[in-house]
């Protein structure tokens, strides 16, 4: 059975990697690789693999969310999306040595935690598909060491904690 998988932010770092490794897969059928904007994402437009289809999604804007649903549907039709992996995040560093801003640390918590909400909710009707085609869907949340309180104690990361704490 040839799965379907959907990884966002696989324009470079974790998420192309992902991409590199499960098109070595002969399990993988078709690899929608998600990425803000395609024409400055060179690394992953490079990969050439009659399975992958690269598609225009901005974790942060529900219009580019619904749109990047929309064509893969039109992809997997009914047989759905086996495996979603949200790994599409941005960091965002805050200078607390000046007077904090609410907005400064949002788009850390916008896109690391409610865009993979919001993401993972576009994307339920295709895995309820896959499920119910092939018994289960799966969905795996990609974190980070730095959401970690132990190994980012101390200064070394203090411009980076509301990324720390989104994650």
């Amino acid at each position: 059975m040839s799965k379907s998988v959907v990884v966002t932010g696989a324009n470079r770092g974790l998420g192309l990697g992902l991409v590199r490794e499960l098109l070595k897969s002969k399990d993988v059928g078709k690899l929608f690789a998600t990425t803000r904007n395609p024409n400055k994402s060179p690394d992953l437009t490079m990969i050439s693999d009659p399975r992958l289809v690269i598609v225009e999604m901005d974790a942060d804007s529900d219009d580019s969310i619904k749109k990047a649903v929309q064509q893969v549907a039109k992809h997997v039709g009914t047989s759905g999306v086996d495996v979603l992996i949200n790994n599409a995040g941005v960091l965002v560093s805050v200078d607390y040595s000046k007077p904090f801003k609410r907005e400064d640390a949002a788009i850390n918590f916008n896109v690391n935690c409610v865009a993979t909400m919001v993401v993972t909710q576009a994307f339920r009707d295709l895995l309820k598909a896959a499920a119910k085609q092939h018994g289960h869907s799966q969905i795996a949340n990609i974190s980070s060491m730095l959401g970690s309180i132990e190994l980012t104690r101390g200064s070394a990361h203090r411009d980076i904690v509301a990324y720390s704490m989104s994650k």
